[in-house]
């Protein structure tokens, strides 16, 4: 059943969590290059600049009063909410598909 927050966005089904954990876990054992943040961002720019553009902003401010840690923390943070928030969206628009 395709389900979405009061604000329009899909809600994360725990499957889709799932599978990004497990292929975050597969990239990372087979010491891939480049890693899967890589392919989020290059889907992010070219299907959402502008908030592309606040990822790198916010981390380019991060860098300059924080540790390396914390930028790059919400980075891969940023960019696993958007991957989950795309992935279900393509989940629910398969089923709505199938269901007609």
């Amino acid at each position: 059943m395709v389900e979405y927050t009061q604000n329009g966005l899909p809600i994360v089904e725990p499957e889709i969590i799932q599978v990004l954990l497990r292929d975050w876990r597969r990239i990372n054992a087979e010491n891939k290059s480049p890693d899967l943040s890589i392919d989020i961002i290059r889907n992010l720019v070219q299907e959402n600049p502008y908030l592309y553009e606040f990822a790198i902003k916010t981390t380019r401010r991060l860098y300059k009063t924080k540790s390396n840690q914390e930028p790059q923390a919400f980075l891969t943070g940023f960019c696993a909410a958007y991957e989950l928030l795309r992935r279900q969206q393509e989940t629910n628009q398969l089923e709505q598909t199938i269901s007609r």
